[in-house]
């Protein structure tokens, strides 16, 4: 998702604010544009992992902690960090445009020092041409006008309302609970013993034992009594 996210800011960075402008104001016009989208888009993953915190099993409860602050400390790294690695590619690029404008001979040829850290040098990039992206040409001419027909529209809408139902009739049929028989691969030995304790001993709860710390005269009658009857009362306890 990160890799994602560092390729949109970069890319808006790159093509859709022009090389000749300010530093400051390019930045600007690129977090104007994409901090939204990142900031709700980690919101909604913190959230979602930080719900699986209240579960009652623990490696969940470690899972989600450790991914929901690591995408909060990614979040921090695009909005800090990252800005200032872009300020100083942007102070790299107007050293190549600079180096672009010098008057060369037909047959000067750029120093490897300039081909390593510069767009090529026969020529400017078209500004006008970067701003026009195949991508943006599908969902400008095909899918936008696709997507807001009001025959898409009640499709979309009727496919919501068939998640959300469906979304509150899963709510009701989890269970809390785990079959010890996925963790295990198919040929494992024991993979038998559950299913064998399934078959004959699933009927029965855990077996409770009844421990006496204070020392009992086995040999009086009343004593064992006294025992026998406190027994039966949690046999027959609910």
């Amino acid at each position: 998702m990160w890799a994602a996210t560092l390729g949109v800011i970069s890319a808006a960075l790159a093509v859709k604010t022009s090389l000749m402008g300010n530093i400051k104001q390019r930045l600007s016009s690129v977090y104007s544009k994409v901090a939204v989208s990142i900031t709700i888009t980690t919101i909604t993953n913190v959230l979602a992992f930080y719900t699986g915190i209240m579960t009652s099993f623990g490696p969940v409860q470690y899972f989600c902690t450790y991914t929901g602050t690591t995408l909060l400390f990614g979040y921090f790294y695009n909005i800090t960090c990252l800005g200032a690695f872009m300020a100083l590619d942007g102070k790299r690029e107007v050293v190549c445009l600079r180096w672009l404008k010098k008057p060369e001979t037909p047959d000067q040829k750029c120093s490897s020092f300039k081909k390593s850290c510069c767009v090529p040098c026969d020529s400017l990039p078209d500004e006008q041409e970067t701003d026009v992206h195949p991508m943006n040409l599908f969902f400008r001419d095909y899918f936008g006008p696709f997507l807001t027909s009001t025959e898409s529209k009640f499709f979309v809408v009727l496919l919501y309302i068939l998640y959300i139902i469906g979304s509150i009739y899963g709510c009701f049929q989890v269970q809390e609970g785990l079959d010890l028989r996925n963790l295990a691969s198919d040929d494992s030995y024991i993979t038998p013993f559950f299913n064998v304790e399934e078959d004959y001993f699933s009927d029965y709860r855990p077996r409770v034992m009844v421990i006496v710390t204070e020392t009992l005269d086995y040999w009086d009658k009343d004593a064992r009594q006294k025992l026998e009857k406190c027994l039966a009362d949690l046999e027959n306890s609910d």
